[in-house]
């Protein structure tokens, strides 16, 4: 996946472990392996890339753009080395993404069923 434009290319400091790659670092051990067959989520993961014209903090959102950026690019990583498939959504409007993420889910469901 290509680096994002105005990301430069940095872990941020965090007090606590907060990602995979973070807790393999802490614990000075293949975690992510592990974490990843015992906490499964659903084989597809939408990703939103980070964008900043409309990027802001606020209490929820305690990172600044190069933290945020430098986390998507880990998880961007991270997530297919744990054997999801990663849908990255198109940037256009929020109907539309939802749409795309429907139509995804419902092309999977039915490829599912043709192989039953």
């Amino acid at each position: 996946m290509p680096p994002i434009e105005g990301c430069r290319d940095r872990v941020p400091s965090r007090s606590a472990p907060t990602l995979p790659d973070d807790l393999e670092h802490a614990a000075a051990e293949p975690v992510l392996e592990r974490l990843g067959l015992l906490h499964r989520y659903h084989p597809t993961v939408f990703f939103t890339p980070p964008r900043p014209e409309i990027f802001h903090a606020d209490p929820e959102r305690r990172q600044g753009w190069d933290e945020a950026a430098a986390e998507y690019e880990r998880l961007a990583r991270s997530y297919p080395e744990l054997g999801y498939r990663v849908v990255v959504l198109a940037k256009t409007s929020v109907q539309e993404r939802a749409d795309a993420v429907l139509a995804e889910l419902s092309a999977r469901e039915r490829n599912l069923a043709r192989q039953i």
